[in-house]
C-alpha cells in the first residue's frame, strides 16, 4: 500500500470502483505479456513457411574423369546417394613427352529457404604432339523433391557447349530434365527434356509455374564430354559442357507476418485496456 492512501481507498482501487485514472477498463484481459505471445507467434508461423520450400531431399550423384595418353592412364570416379546440398570438383593432369590429357569435372547443389542453386559442368583437354591422348569427364545427378505448400517458382539458368580443335573425335552430351507427377499417378507437369550433343551451342532456361503439394518432382542433370588426339600433327581437342539454373521462389514473409501480428496484437490491447476518463483529480500513486 502507498504511503497516505488509506486502506479503504486501496481496497477500492483494487476493485475497480475507485474513480482515479489508474482504473483499467479491460474486459478482454489483453497485457502485455498476451501482446508479446502473439508476435512471438506470428514470428514462428513465418519461419516454419520460410523453411517449407523443399521436403524430402535425396537422390543420386557421380563425378568422374578418364585420361589416357601414350605412356599412362588414370581415371577416378565418385558417387552415391544425396539427401540435401552438395559441392565437389575434381580435375587432374595426365602429363607425358609428347601427349598430355586433362579433365574438370564439377556439379554444386545448394539447398536454401527461398532457392535452389545448381551448376554441373565437364571439361575434356587431349594434346598430343605425335602419339595419342585422350581425356572424358562426366557430372550427373537425378534429384528429387517435395513441397510441404503450394509454391510458385521461376527457373532461369544456361545449357552451354564449346569445342576446339580440328578434330571431332570424342563425344559431348548434355541433359537436362526437370519435371513432377501427381501421387495418385495422375496429372504430370514437365517443364523441361532437353537432351543434345554435338559442338558449341547455348541455350537459355526459363520457366514459371507452381509446385504442389502432393507431387513428388525432380530434376535430372548431366554433362558427359571427351575429346581424343591423334595422328602426326600437333593437336590440341577441348570441348566442355555446363548446366547451370537457380529456381527461386517468393522470399519468406517472415518480417511482415511479425509486424501483422505485432500491430494487430498491439490494436487489441488498445481496444481493450482504455484508462478510465472518470478521474479529474491527479493519479493517486499506487502500487502492488
Amino acid at each position: 500500500m502507498h504511503a497516505g492512501v488509506s486502506s479503504r481507498e486501496w481496497n477500492k482501487w483494487k476493485t475497480g470502483s475507485a474513480p482515479h485514472c489508474l482504473r483499467l477498463d479491460n474486459p478482454r484481459g489483453v497485457t502485455v505479456r498476451t501482446i508479446a505471445v502473439l508476435a512471438s507467434l506470428g514470428f514462428l508461423v513465418a519461419q516454419a513457411t520460410a523453411a517449407a520450400f523443399i521436403t524430402h531431399p535425396g537422390g543420386t550423384r557421380a563425378i568422374g574423369y578418364d585420361l589416357h595418353t601414350s605412356e599412362g592412364a588414370v581415371t577416378a570416379g565418385v558417387g552415391g546417394s544425396v539427401s540435401g546440398s552438395f559441392d565437389q570438383t575434381l580435375t587432374r593432369r595426365l602429363p607425358g613427352t609428347t601427349t598430355s590429357a586433362e579433365a574438370t569435372a564439377s556439379q554444386r547443389m545448394d539447398i536454401g529457404d527461398s532457392s535452389l542453386t545448381a551448376l554441373f559442368s565437364a571439361r575434356a583437354d587431349a594434346d598430343q604432339v605425335g602419339g595419342t591422348a585422350s581425356a572424358g569427364g562426366y557430372s550427373t545427378s537425378n534429384f528429387g523433391f517435395r513441397v510441404l505448400a503450394e509454391t510458385p517458382f521461376v527457373l532461369d539458368g544456361q545449357i552451354e557447349s564449346t569445342s576446339s580443335g580440328v578434330g571431332t573425335a570424342g563425344r559431348q552430351w548434355t541433359r537436362f530434365a526437370f519435371g513432377g507427377a501427381r501421387d495418385d499417378g495422375g496429372a504430370q507437369d514437365l517443364f523441361f527434356d532437353i537432351g543434345r550433343s554435338g559442338g558449341a551451342a547455348n541455350q537459355p532456361l526459363h520457366a514459371v509455374g507452381v509446385l504442389h503439394t502432393g507431387w513428388s518432382y525432380s530434376i535430372e542433370a548431366r554433362t558427359d564430354v571427351s575429346r581424343v588426339s591423334e595422328g602426326p600433327l600437333t593437336e590440341d581437342e577441348t570441348a566442355e559442357s555446363r548446366i547451370e539454373f537457380v529456381i527461386t521462389v517468393p522470399e519468406p514473409a517472415a518480417p511482415a507476418a511479425l509486424l501483422a501480428v505485432a500491430t494487430a496484437a498491439t490494436a487489441l490491447g488498445r481496444s481493450g485496456s482504455r484508462p478510465s476518463k472518470v478521474a479529474r483529480r491527479p493519479c493517486i500513486p499506487a502500487y502492488r
